[in-house]
């Protein structure tokens, strides 16, 4: 199913065509269940169109919803709304490899504010490249790449 677009529909063929359907195992119908979950879901079971695009797929989203979850509903714990909403943000930038851009991004400016405060006291060396190189090679070296 991971590598086959079409993967779901050629299962359900195949059970439908087993006359299997209605055999049953203990009280259950298992075949014609899955018969109609397939009928059910196959539109939403493209797994390798998901991949091909970058999406995820699997339980790992929930295990990890679900990992969250179990650490923001410690006994005591309390959270607000904005606080909490805040560090999941932060958790997914982490976990997402997308820490250091962000980082970046968010603290560029400031930076470079600090940086450009440290050359008007610093005693010597800007002055002999000029305030404007040692600012182009700091902006140059915090470009984020894309």
């Amino acid at each position: 199913m991971l590598n086959s677009e079409r993967a779901a529909h050629q299962i359900l063929r195949e059970l439908e065509a087993s006359g299997l359907e209605w055999k049953t195992v203990g009280d259950t119908t298992p075949i014609h269940e899955a018969i109609t979950y397939l009928t059910n879901n196959a539109d939403q079971m493209n797994y390798a169109a998901a991949r091909a695009a970058g999406l995820n797929i699997g339980s790992r989203t929930v295990a990890t919803c679900k990992s969250v979850q179990v650490r923001m509903c410690r006994g005591g714990a309390r959270w607000r709304h904005d606080t909490a909403q805040a560090l999941l943000s932060l958790r997914a930038l982490a976990l997402g490899d997308r820490w250091d851009s962000a980082i970046a991004l968010t603290l560029g400016p400031l930076r470079r504010a600090v940086f450009a405060a440290w050359l008007l006291t610093c005693p010597r060396g800007p002055a002999a490249l000029g305030r404007r190189v040692y600012l182009a090679r700091f902006d140059a070296s915090m470009r984020v790449a894309s």
